[in-house]
């Protein structure tokens, strides 16, 4: 199975959002937190000017 799955440098091509987790727990749930705002205001700017 993962060899049928592309490599990770190919992935990063089509990400609108990485998280970092190589360091630690806090910094992680921090980028975490900021991704999840950044796609709140993304869907609400969508619903305000009905594109969803």
């Amino acid at each position: 199975k993962l060899k049928s799955q592309m490599p990770p440098e190919e992935k990063l091509k089509y990400a609108n959002y990485i998280i970092d987790t190589s360091s630690t727990l806090k910094s992680t749930i921090e980028h975490t937190e900021r991704v999840f705002r950044n796609l709140m205001m993304d869907y609400e700017i969508k619903l305000k000017t009905n594109f969803c």
